[in-house]
């Protein structure tokens, strides 16, 4: 089995790296930080390939993935993970911060997805983790660019669940609320004292790329963690109003 994972460096994509390689002949590693790819390899198990690639940019993206292919062989897994945010103003956000977030969070995933399904269908097998997140149900003001990407990549991911079905390919889509990863962590520091913030219930990403693993061997279509913001499914009404006082 080959997975290849975006955002391995660090956070979620780093325990899926090193979750999937307890059950991975293979895998495929990319990201921006070489220093961190390479020790987290020399970790790991399986057969690595490390692609450093900045993935904002989408042409780089298609032909690491193509790399990947030639020396590791067929994808069987594609865990679209890597990420931005950025908390405030929209009147605020640098231009040159929002393309790479919109191509980040958004272009990348979507073609690297359209590459995989086609891939995937012709060979009646694989499986696809979109890393969406639980503001994708639930947009903040404070997140309103971020909100977007990932509401654009749920979507995607339901209409490719749909039509790949039937040819045996498996679409999961991941609602992570906070989790302690840098990423996080920069976003607290970015916004002390944040009411909103202080109040979420967060998780841990070892324990989120345990139930990433478990939710694609069932076959899942959707994964929540923590499993308490399932609730924006169940009360997506009570949620919206709760979340536009606070944000």
């Amino acid at each position: 089995m080959h997975v290849f994972i975006t955002g391995a460096s660090s956070g979620i994509g780093e325990s899926l790296a090193k979750e999937f390689s307890k059950k991975a002949e293979k895998l495929t590693l990319i990201a921006r930080r070489k220093d961190r790819l390479e020790t987290l390899s020399g970790k790991l198990k399986a057969k690595i390939n490390i692609e450093i690639c900045d993935l904002s940019d989408p042409q780089k993206a298609l032909a690491a993935y193509e790399n990947s292919i030639k020396l590791n062989g067929n994808i069987d897994i594609l865990v679209n993970n890597a990420g931005m945010t950025y908390f405030g103003s929209v009147l605020e956000m640098p231009r040159s911060e929002m393309e790479k977030m919109i191509n980040l969070n958004y272009v990348t995933p979507m073609l690297l997805m359209g590459q995989a399904a086609k891939d995937m269908s012709e060979r009646k097998s694989g499986s696809i983790i979109n890393i969406s997140s639980v503001s994708a149900k639930t947009p903040l003001p404070i997140l309103a660019v971020y909100s977007s990407t990932k509401i654009g990549l749920s979507t995607a991911s339901d209409m490719y669940r749909a039509q790949l079905k039937k040819f045996g390919v498996h679409v999961l889509t991941v609602y992570p609320g906070p989790i302690h990863t840098e990423m996080e962590d920069v976003a607290r520091s970015q916004n002390p004292g944040n009411q909103m913030m202080d109040a979420l219930p967060a998780g841990e990403p070892d324990m989120l790329a345990r139930l990433i693993i478990d939710a694609i061997e069932k076959k899942k279509n959707e994964l929540f963690y923590p499993g308490i913001y399932g609730a924006v499914d169940v009360f997506p009404a009570a949620i919206k109003w709760l979340t536009e006082k606070l944000g």
